[in-house]
């Protein structure tokens, strides 16, 4: 994704030096567009903690992008009624460790 002419947001991951978590849609073309993203992400040798897939529930989707990306997906969450508020973010069940996130490695 672009940030500017001159740079994307690949680089700004770079620069931070942080765990990249992924976010995907579940929704058709996921598989494809989540594979080439991870590949993308390792080419450059910067560290993948997982990624977390939003909207509708697809175990099918998730499944191909654990098995075939080789990673985790650390949660799954599901699009979220509007307004979107305290009380609704708070009402998302947490799935993953945020700790476990602070010690991923290339």
């Amino acid at each position: 994704m672009p940030l500017t002419d001159n740079a994307y947001m690949v680089d700004l991951a770079a620069d931070l030096d942080l765990p990249i978590v992924l976010v995907a849609r579940s929704t058709l073309g996921t598989i494809n567009h989540t594979l080439l993203s991870i590949e993308a992400i390792r080419r450059r040798g910067l560290p993948l903690a997982g990624v977390v897939i939003t909207g509708p529930e697809t175990p099918h989707n998730r499944a191909a992008i654990e098995r075939y990306g080789q990673i985790e997906v650390l949660a799954e969450i599901p699009w979220l009624e509007q307004p979107i508020d305290r009380a609704a973010l708070k009402a998302i069940p947490p799935e993953f460790d945020l700790m476990k996130l602070a010690t991923v490695k290339p």
